[in-house]
């Protein structure tokens, strides 16, 4: 019996620490997530694009390159918001 109950607490320490963990890795690695937010004078932040691709050999802009890019694409041709690249996933606030 105890080792039944030993081996559940295990387990469920194990996933809870996976699934804890998630997001900081790939904060860690080379190449991070980065989300896309509109930023408007009326509504404040609004989710447009999280930038979440696996790195692949002689990639040199990354997940950071490819949201400033359109970033500044949206910014050229939506006038009267502003856009904003953020390090991580999208969370409400």
């Amino acid at each position: 019996m105890l080792l039944g109950k030993f081996g559940r607490l295990l387990s469920v320490g194990l996933v809870l620490s996976t699934v804890s963990s998630c997001d900081s890795d790939r904060l860690s690695t080379a190449d991070p997530v980065w989300t896309l937010y509109s930023i408007g004078p009326t509504n404040g932040r609004e989710h447009v694009a999280t930038f979440d691709s696996d790195p692949h050999p002689g990639d040199k802009i990354g997940n950071k390159g490819r949201c400033e890019e359109v970033r500044r694409l949206f910014e050229a041709h939506r006038k009267g918001r502003s856009y904003r690249c953020d390090l991580g996933r999208f969370r409400e606030r």
